[in-house]
């Protein structure tokens, strides 16, 4: 379900309403939420909505006025659980996003099959939303009880065309994957890779962002990475992780047993027509006013979308890509072996991965050539 909610300006006081009828008169939509008008903003958040959290309302307000202080045109969230969370995120964003428009993917289920928690609020003109669950989503004890409360994981699609230049369009993902099973992270990956082939080629650029319970470092991170030829945003404009940077890190007052680590992205991939680059990349919702808003940061990337065409690439570039996405296939296959992989659906994961790792060992099909950049005439 879509929803669009806009400010009036007798709900302001006297300075906002002067400001706000200002921007109105003088500025472009995209300039009221961008502090750089030649680029977007995509921002990842998990709004640790779930029923055993505390201070929720007063938490999603924090969100807004850290986000107030510094808007964001498109924003991904996950664990934004019920109708009234959701309203209350409505309601908190626009104060700073004056045209807003808002899915929450557990109204577009069709069936409804439980609680995704995936959300997408954005300035921009939003349409063709989908959501498709997992097939993979249970491993254990702790399963069970989330499957009696109705949660679920998947994948929430929509698309995005930039209102000042309705020439740009964005495809979006937004993802939650598991919190503590490796083999059903590598089955929801693999899915993921399913619905990115499936898009080939890509007609506008590629952002999947969410939660993904996977560390730089993983097995995960490496297929995920290396098959796609994704690009990872913070390392796009930081370089590799350092050792002190985190998402989900001790520091943070919710924070759960467990090391620091870095949970959330922002993935990016090129159209065959537009490049995607991204200018700055930072880990931000750190909280405002003494409250802290989650269990993690956000994560927030400016692009651009210039008009590209795919490039030729050397051989040997060509090979060493191919090479580096079937070893991470390998691993990923030798992880589910060592973790057990004798039940179905874990199977029907790993017959996918041997058969894409025979199809990039031995002939490409177009799909295969263009995510590793050659130019197909």
């Amino acid at each position: 379900m879509m929803n669009s909610r806009l400010p009036l300006v007798f709900q302001l006081s006297f300075r906002q309403a002067i400001v706000a009828i200002g921007l109105l008169f003088c500025c472009a939509w995209p300039s009221m939420v961008e502090a750089d008008t030649d680029s977007i903003c995509i921002q990842t958040f998990n709004a640790y909505g779930p029923a055993y959290s505390r201070d929720l309302e007063k938490r999603t307000v924090a969100v807004g006025q850290d986000l107030s202080a510094s808007p964001c045109g498109i924003v991904q969230m996950q664990e934004v659980w019920s109708d009234t969370h959701h309203n209350w995120m409505m309601d908190a964003l626009a104060e700073s996003m004056f045209s807003l428009s808002s899915i929450r993917f557990d109204d577009v289920q069709r069936p409804q099959v439980g609680q995704s928690g995936l959300a997408t609020f954005t300035t921009e003109i939003l349409s063709s939303q989908s959501f498709v669950p997992f097939q993979v989503n249970s491993d254990g004890l702790m399963d069970n009880v989330r499957e009696l409360l109705g949660v679920i994981k998947g994948i929430g699609s929509s698309m995005v065309t930039i209102r000042q230049d309705e020439d740009q369009k964005i495809q979006l993902m937004n993802v939650h994957l598991h919190p503590t099973s490796q083999r059903v992270r590598i089955a929801q990956i693999v899915q993921i890779l399913e619905a990115f082939y499936k898009k080939q080629p890509l007609e506008s650029p590629l952002l999947i962002t969410g939660d993904f319970n996977f560390q730089p470092s993983s097995v995960e991170y490496n297929l995920l990475q290396s098959v796609t030829r994704m690009t990872d945003a913070y390392v796009a404009n930081n370089g590799p992780y350092a050792s002190n940077i985190c998402t989900y890190c001790e520091s943070n007052i919710h924070h759960w047993p467990g090391p620091n680590g870095v949970l959330d992205y922002i993935w990016s991939r090129r159209s065959q027509h537009r490049t995607v680059i991204h200018s700055q990349t930072f880990i931000n919702l750190h909280g405002l006013n003494g409250v802290t808003p989650s269990d993690h940061f956000g994560l927030r990337s400016h692009i651009q979308m210039p008009e590209s065409s795919l490039e030729f690439i050397d051989a040997t570039t060509f090979d060493v890509r191919r090479q580096s996405a079937l070893n991470a296939i390998y691993a990923a296959i030798r992880t589910l072996d060592g973790q057990g992989a004798e039940s179905e659906p874990f199977q029907s994961t790993r017959r996918y991965l041997i058969k894409l790792a025979e199809r990039l060992d031995q002939s490409m099909n177009s799909a295969d050539l263009v995510i590793f950049n050659l130019k197909i005439k």
